[in-house]
């Protein structure tokens, strides 16, 4: 049996590039055996798979069917698949996976994983596309799960992770849970991009919860170094029923429970309507700070300064920088 299998792997080897010297390695427990038809087929055992070997290419299975013309390589059942490079290892586990040698591309389907484990990466499928000379892989799945060690997990319908470019972009009902210094954090989006190398990330379209608390807006980013997001694109904050926080930019710190709005800030509550340059808000604090021709309302009575500061817990108010009013703007008690 071992002579037989030698000589199909010798033969197996002439269908290779002629261009670029290659070998492989064929260990079949339950039997080889070529057809007519240009293909090559080997088997594995229960609790034995066969073993393929092919320059960097590593993979068990039950089940190998080669085409000799087209250079692809079918595996199925328990198909993992391993990848050694000079510092790190790529592994994929899938039910079945086509391999195209000539062009260095892979399909896997039947919940598939794939893990980078130097990088601390770790994904999760229905079906994976990819190029492996490139060192892209396109996943898909309802959803498809990307896991960064236990700082960042993504849950959406596709996923496209570009090694060499340590990027990766999730599309279509996006699910970012993220732990940090002040916690844990889940934010939806429609689509968003995570660099790796500089630490940063963008989502589209983003809804965010915390306490009471919901954070909206077309653009957020994310800066892993600072844990601070930046929200853009019509960015809206709201507190339960009651209060609300527009502006052309809002900056979120959760460590500091701070959130700080810019450009054409507008506030309202059940009692007043306010605006200025920037704001303040600290809701655990109870707290807005209006600053830049701050103007503070309650239907026609009004009060302006340079600052406000507006304490809705104990409903108080003070300004300062050439303050103005119609009336005293008091609380009922």
């Amino acid at each position: 049996m071992r002579k037989t299998a030698f000589f199909v792997v010798l033969f197996f080897l002439w269908g290779l590039l002629p261009a670029r010297a290659a070998s492989l390695q064929i260990e079949a427990p339950g039997g080889m055996k070529s057809g007519q038809d240009d293909a090559i087929s080997a088997y594995g055992l229960p609790g034995k798979p066969l073993r393929a070997v092919l320059e960097d290419y590593e993979v068990r299975a039950q089940a190998l069917f080669y085409n000799i013309r087209r250079r692809e390589a079918t595996f199925s059942g328990e198909v993992v698949l391993q990848v050694q490079e000079e510092k790190t290892r790529t592994t994929l586990r899938a039910e079945k996976l086509v391999l195209t040698l000539g062009a260095q591309t892979a399909r896997a389907e039947g919940r598939v994983d794939l893990a980078f484990e130097e990088e601390g990466l770790y994904l999760e499928a229905a079906a994976v596309e990819a190029d492996l000379r490139r060192e892209t892989y396109v996943l898909v799945g309802r959803p498809a799960v990307a896991r960064f060690r236990e700082s960042h997990r993504f849950a959406a319908r596709r996923l496209v992770y570009d090694r060499k470019a340590t990027r990766l972009t999730v599309e279509e009902e996006v699910v970012w849970e993220m732990t940090c210094q002040a916690g844990k954090r889940t934010l939806t989006a429609t689509r968003g991009e995570y660099d790796r190398t500089r630490g940063l990330l963008e989502l589209m379209e983003v809804t965010a919860a915390e306490k009471d608390l919901r954070l909206q807006a077309g653009r957020l980013v994310y800066e892993e170094e600072t844990e601070r997001f930046h929200l853009t694109e019509n960015p809206r904050l709201a507190q339960g029923d009651e209060r609300s926080l527009t502006a052309a930019s809002i900056a979120w710190e959760p460590a500091k429970e701070l959130y700080y709005a810019s450009g054409e800030v507008t506030f309202r509550d059940p009692v007043y309507t306010g605006t200025a340059h920037e704001a303040f808000y600290e809701p655990a604090a109870k707290r807005l700070l209006l600053r830049g021709e701050a103007r503070l309302a309650r239907g026609e009575d009004f009060v302006l300064g340079a600052e406000i500061l507006y304490d809705f817990g104990a409903g108080r108010l003070r300004v300062d920088g050439g303050a103005k009013a119609r009336i005293l703007l008091a609380e009922e008690t």
